[in-house]
């Protein structure tokens, strides 16, 4: 058998000719030859879209927030509550929300920020943040704090957010 060959002209994109012979065949069966001449599909593995970092999702409403970090696979990594103050002005502590996710984007703990939540508070938490992290900054207009809330919505809007992003990225 040609075995080699034929491994090397289909790793090498080349035309390929193959015949069955006598030695390929059951004892007691004909001899037949079968041919195949073209240049062969080689289905390679798709190349994988840009590997989207570590991300906080933080839903807002008028009583606090919820900041939400999550590692590159989208598994769960911390959360912080935060309750009470005017927004966007709430606070742990001496520090606001937006001085929070800030210093996480600076610290690189998380790449990119998806903020959801209610009008008018979540554009007002956007509005409050430095400029310097507003490029991976996604409002989603969706989520609440409030129990019951659809979190696999959320986590599926991220998702596609995420999913987008990293095609624009890929394409340019």
């Amino acid at each position: 058998m040609q075995t080699d060959s034929v491994h090397d002209a289909v790793s090498a994109g080349a035309p390929v000719e193959a015949a069955r012979d006598a030695s390929d065949l059951e004892p007691g069966t004909e001899q037949t030859e079968a041919r195949f001449v073209g240049v062969p599909r080689v289905d390679a593995e798709p190349e994988p879209l840009h590997e989207a970092g570590p991300y906080a999702v933080v839903s807002v409403d008028q009583r606090g927030a919820d900041i939400d970090t999550f590692d590159a696979r989208g598994v769960a990594t911390s959360s912080v509550t935060v309750e009470s103050g005017t927004p966007p002005r709430h606070r742990v502590g001496e520090k606001t929300v937006a001085e929070i996710v800030a210093e996480m984007h600076d610290a690189k703990t998380i790449e990119h920020i998806f903020v959801v939540g209610i009008l008018p508070v979540r554009p007002q938490l956007v509005q409050s943040l430095p400029a310097r992290v507003l490029d991976d900054v996604i409002e989603l207009e969706i989520g609440s704090r409030a129990d019951g809330s659809d979190s696999d919505l959320i986590r599926s809007a991220v998702q596609e957010a995420r999913d987008r992003r990293a095609l624009l990225a890929r394409e340019q």
